[in-house]
């Protein structure tokens, strides 16, 4: 892999920074996979509509599984965990939203990456969305977003993503009306392409320096996009980029905007002197927080 394609990259670390510096900075543990993890904020306070209310000796926390699906291909989840009360049984049976992560490319996609930018999801969120972890299927931890950044062969993505969402419902309780994607660079191409090609399963999603140049006009989509000005990858503007030798034309930042269906929601973020390849200190936050209100939505 060469020094310009990891280069582009580099807005995989954007969520572990954020997340070493929301936890004090130092290098974290690896969580054990499916073992529980100390929950991280405090159970939010139920009302009408939302999650049943739970009794003062509850404890509450999360348990890190990586799953295998059919096709072999793995994903990592979140699931609440809740003991001490006999109103842990409604709570836990709550369906709650799903937040599926999908990294840049070559972001790691071990247990305390995956762990980590998991707890940090639930954090920003106040614990009612399930935050799930994509894993890719090659060695260069690449999405097949059509634009990029699998070149070589095909990868059924939408397929993969169909299978997380299945899979997730049969695990805990998910509501799958609120099924949503954040994604930064490769991983918000392919969140883009997800929703305009699947809305009837994905309601919205919220991307970092990303877009994608294909049809979106199936059914009204719910897009928040985030964007520096000085990105010098995916051009506010639109324009060129030569990754390892293959030339991908990027649509500007608000390409979509005017071929959306009628009823499409798109907000985009313009963030001054953000690259590519570094975000301001609490905008990936800021972009959990929004894809959690508009699931609500």
């Amino acid at each position: 892999m060469s020094t310009q394609l990891r280069r582009f990259l580099a807005p995989v670390l954007l969520v572990l920074a954020f997340v070493l510096t929301a936890c004090g900075g130092g290098e974290p543990p690896a969580p054990p996979t499916s073992a529980p993890i100390q929950s991280v904020s405090p159970t939010p306070t139920p009302t009408a509509g939302q999650m049943p209310t739970l009794g003062p000796t509850a404890k509450t926390g999360w348990k890190v599984e990586l799953n295998t699906l059919e096709s072999g291909r793995t994903y990592w989840i979140a699931i609440p965990t809740c003991t001490g009360s006999k109103s842990c049984k409604p709570w836990l049976r709550y369906p709650r939203k799903l937040m599926i992560w999908l990294h840049g490319v070559g972001q790691p996609e071990v247990a305390a990456n995956a762990g980590y930018n998991m707890r940090t999801a639930a954090q920003a969120t106040g614990g009612d969305m399930i935050p799930v972890f994509g894993v890719t299927s090659g060695a260069g931890h690449a999405w097949d977003a059509d634009l990029c950044c699998v070149f070589d062969g095909h990868i059924d993505e939408l397929s993969y993503l169909d299978a997380v969402v299945k899979d997730a419902g049969q695990r805990t309780a998910i509501d799958k009306d609120k099924v949503g994607i954040a994604g930064a660079s490769n991983g918000g191409l392919l969140a883009t392409k997800a929703i305009c090609t699947q809305p009837e399963t994905f309601k919205a999603i919220a991307i970092w320096a990303a877009n994608w140049k294909g049809r979106c006009d199936k059914a009204p989509v719910v897009i928040g996009h985030w964007h520096g000005d000085a990105d010098e990858v995916m051009k506010l503007n639109g324009g060129p980029f030569n990754l390892d030798g293959h030339i991908v034309h990027f649509p500007s930042a608000d390409w979509l905007k005017g071929r959306l269906a009628p009823g499409s929601d798109f907000e985009l973020t313009i963030i001054p002197g953000a690259t590519h390849f570094e975000t301001p200190a609490g905008r990936l936050q800021e972009m959990f927080v929004w894809l959690d209100k508009h699931l609500d939505q």
